[in-house]
């Protein structure tokens, strides 16, 4: 048992004995205060002048009677008005003095016996109220100093002095029950929260559920979204793999039946064709790994000067390509970014790739990669003069194996890898075309990103 139950238990045992202790001293005061009203049965009782005197002339054989009689002569004693007059006539009280007596103690009563029917009230519907019993005595408190001032009242009129004395020696009982049984409670009460701070916590307790609630939404959205990411994209592998081995498949019989014939020139072209259907089967399933690494793995951020690798870049997949004519311009002064330095490549790779096979069917093709701030991102763009997307296709063309032009060769992947990393270091991709007028790839990442070479002298100071 611990130290918290066996005080809860020593304090329970507090009040009990002490409203038993009530209880017996307004037992043994009433037997008292009975027997003392047996005894002055032959009391003689003078009032002269505006003052009372008594002279009680009894003995002690009608206390012994009162005992053998039990109950009923008890309360009979109690109720006695022997010895005592009433207050109009003892004492010089005026009409408006004793009425004023009266009145204030039947109005006092009155609020005394309201207080507990609503303390009884609200501890009969509140079930979580805290101290239970320390409610209910503080209610026989009040009724009891009320009862008294009511016994006051008629003390005018009906001189039973005893009774009254009994009512207050019960309610002084009740009183100092009271006492004791809050005294261990105090403590308790005083470590109860304030309404404020109640307040406070329910308000917080409200703002995190309300958080938690938003947070879930978007798991869930998210969650969705992924769900939809998945069956588009297994549709799409499924799809994309199979046509290749539909190929493969197709010339392996006209292998056979080129086999069978002899056609050495036939077959040499359908080993061919299967060399360049495995490529591609390969080619899309190592851009599907890449998609998949991305945000899984990490590589540290460096600082990259974004114009040296778009230069680099650009040179490379130029001679890829057969666009000799093609012009290329980069922006000389682009920022350096601290980023993962495999990933910023792989997001320029597939952009310039992309420009250079779609966008250079201009008898003049022009790509420029350039940069800016904006709104606390920084932009950069691969633009070119090419055929354009129309409209509709703007937003597909990210999505994965999605191929706008079926004239050119490609996997459908480039630009979903350029999203993913975009949307895994915090920024976004999209597209800018009109059709015939070319197409602006955009792409923006947190300017946070950018490397802040230049720093005042008081913060180099301070550093």
């Amino acid at each position: 048992m611990d130290n918290r139950t066996v005080t809860h238990t020593i304090n329970r045992r507090l009040d009990r004995l002490s409203l038993l202790a009530a209880l017996l001293v307004t037992m043994v005061m009433a037997v008292v205060l009975a027997l003392d009203a047996r005894g002055g049965d032959g009391a003689a009782q003078v009032c002269a002048d505006g003052t009372c005197s008594t002279t009680l002339a009894g003995t002690d054989d009608h206390a012994q009677a009162v005992t053998r009689a039990g109950t009923p002569q008890l309360a009979a004693g109690l109720l006695s008005t022997d010895g005592f007059t009433p207050r109009w006539e003892c004492g010089t009280f005026s009409s408006l003095h004793g009425w004023t007596h009266i009145i204030a103690d039947i109005l006092i009563f009155g609020a005394y016996a309201a207080i507990p029917i609503l303390i009884t009230f609200f501890v009969f519907r509140r079930k979580d109220v805290p101290f239970p019993r320390i409610f209910w005595l503080f209610g026989a408190f009040i009724f009891a100093c009320g009862f008294g001032h009511l016994i006051e009242a008629t003390l005018f009129v009906q001189p039973w002095y005893r009774l009254s004395a009994t009512i207050k020696v019960l309610t002084a009982a009740v009183s100092w029950a009271t006492v004791i049984a809050l005294s261990p409670i105090l403590p308790r009460a005083l470590a109860l929260p304030g309404l404020a701070r109640v307040n406070d916590q329910l308000r917080q307790e409200v703002g995190q559920r309300i958080d938690a609630e938003h947070a879930m939404q978007q798991l869930n959205q998210e969650l969705r979204s992924r769900n939809e990411e998945m069956e588009r994209f297994v549709y799409t592998v499924s799809h994309d793999l199979k046509s290749p081995l539909v190929t493969i498949r197709g010339f392996v019989g006209f292998m056979e039946e080129d086999l069978r014939h002899g056609k050495g020139e036939a077959l040499q072209d359908s080993l061919s064709r299967i060399r360049r259907g495995t490529d591609r089967m390969v080619k899309t399933i190592d851009e599907l790994l890449e998609l998949s690494r991305i945000g899984r793995v990490v590589h540290d951020p460096v600082p990259v000067n974004i114009s040296e690798l778009a230069q680099q870049i650009a040179d490379e997949v130029s001679t890829t390509h057969d666009v000799g004519s093609a012009r290329v311009d980069v922006q000389p002064d682009m920022p350096t970014l601290v980023i993962d330095p495999i990933r910023i490549r792989e997001v320029f790779e597939n952009l310039l790739n992309n420009a250079f096979k779609y966008g250079c069917s201009n008898p003049q093709p022009h790509i420029r990669i350039g940069s800016a701030r904006h709104e606390g991102e920084i932009r950069f763009v691969v633009q070119d003069n090419g055929t354009g997307i129309d409209p509709q296709y703007q937003d597909k063309v990210f999505e994965l194996f999605q191929r706008v032009d079926r004239e050119h060769e490609g996997t459908g992947v480039g630009l979903a890898i350029v999203r993913r990393i975009m949307e895994v270091h915090g920024g976004r991709a999209w597209v800018e075309s009109t059709p015939g007028q070319g197409a602006s790839f955009w792409i923006a990442l947190p300017d946070a990103l950018v490397e802040r070479t230049h720093v005042p002298q008081v913060a180099k100071a301070a550093l």
